[in-house]
This record gives structure tokens, C-alpha cells and sequence, in this order.
């Protein structure tokens, strides 16, 4: 079993991308700067809110199949499951290859295996039927991942 949790790069572009951009922005344009600075700081307090939030998320590996775990649910899928790889599909300002399910089950567990309910609207999202695989493991496509897929005679 192996668990791979979100590379540190896209962490941080998530939780500090738009707030370091909006507090450049509000340290610009408002005058005097001491007036921004409360907003500044607390657009820095939700962005290192977001990386502990993001830095939870982790992708688990085994015989059996995948286990994604996202910050309010958890999906499971067998290796029979992965029917395809969509290569270099955005996420935003970056490419994500993400491998395809058929199906997956959910579960409405933390990462510390709390109860939770499952986010609104998460039921038919593409989230349900899609792991964005690069985002844990750069090199996946030539590791364990690659390895099973290819054994499966799925195109990578």
C-alpha cells in the first residue's frame, strides 16, 4: 500500500494564489497602507487555512484498487474500475491527468475517519468518477499506477 498526499507546489498555489493576489491589490491601492493591513492579514490567515485543509487530501494505493481522500468524503474504486486516463485536462491555471472511473463508491468520512455529510451537489459531479492522479504523483504514469493500468492494456 502506498499513500501519496497533494504535491506541495499545487497546495500552495491553491491557498495562496488569489489571496496573495488580492492583498498585493489591496496594499496598492489603499491609503494610507495601515488600513489594509487587517485585510491583508486575514486574507493570508484563510490562505494558510486552505493549505492545511488541501494538505489533508491523499491518495491511497493497494491491491485492490484507489482511495481518494478529499476533505469531507471519501471515494473508493476498484482497479477494474479505471477505464481510461484523460491526459493534460485543466484545473484552473494548471494541466491535471486524471484517471476515469466507471463507478466509485462514497463515503462521508474525514480524514480522520469522522463522520461528515457529503458536500452539496457532489452527487453526478465529475469528482465522483475522476482522480486528478498528477496532483499526488508527478512520475505516475511510469510508477505503481502506470504499472497496473498498462497490465489492464489501458492506453496511457
Amino acid at each position: 500500500m502506498s499513500t501519496f498526499r497533494v504535491r506541495k507546489s499545487f497546495v500552495l498555489l491553491e491557498a495562496f494564489l488569489v489571496p496573495s493576489v488580492l492583498a498585493i491589490l489591496l496594499l496598492v491601492l489603499i491609503r494610507p497602507v495601515v488600513l489594509a493591513v487587517p485585510a491583508v492579514l486575514v486574507l493570508l490567515a484563510f490562505g494558510t487555512w486552505s493549505m492545511l485543509r488541501a494538505s489533508r487530501r491523499a491518495l491511497t494505493l493497494s491491491d485492490e484498487g484507489v482511495q481518494l481522500q478529499r476533505d469531507k468524503y471519501r471515494l473508493d474504486a476498484p482497479w477494474h474500475t479505471v477505464v481510461g486516463v484523460d491526459r493534460g485536462r485543466r484545473r484552473g491555471l494548471v494541466k491535471a491527468d486524471e484517471l476515469i472511473l466507471a463507478e466509485s463508491r462514497i463515503l462521508a468520512l474525514d480524514h480522520r475517519n469522522q463522520s461528515t455529510t457529503l458536500p452539496k451537489g457532489l452527487q453526478g459531479h465529475p469528482a465522483t468518477t475522476r482522480v486528478q492522479v498528477s496532483l499526488y504523483d508527478r512520475d505516475w504514469a511510469s510508477g505503481p499506477i502506470g504499472e497496473r493500468l498498462k497490465a489492464r492494456g489501458i492506453t496511457i
